[in-house]
């Protein structure tokens, strides 16, 4: 579902409570624009013993790695996304 969709089910109570990733990152496109390339090789390097972007072998890789506990370090850019995601949603709802 898209952003419009959501407004038109639900109506004007949620059109200014909800956010699409280019409303906080300037990012289009699927949830994997998140990460970086070379994080996504290097997360399933570490998972799945192959370096790979692609889209399922890298939610496969996310869903091993939650599993076992395991931790990657993964570059400044792709950690500065998430913490900001997590620092405009905690700015948006504390009103």
């Amino acid at each position: 579902m898209q952003k419009k969709d959501y407004i038109k089910e639900f109506g004007s109570l949620i059109q200014s409570r909800i956010f699409t990733l280019h409303d906080v990152l300037a990012i289009k496109g699927a949830t994997e624009k998140l990460l970086e390339d070379v994080d996504k090789k290097l997360l399933t390097q570490e998972a799945l013993t192959i370096a790979s972007t692609n889209k399922g072998e890298v939610n496969l890789t996310i869903n091993e790695l939650i599993t076992t506990g395991k931790s990657v370090n993964i570059s400044s850019t792709t950690t500065d996304r998430f913490k900001n995601i997590f620092d405009f949603v905690e700015q948006q709802f504390a009103t």
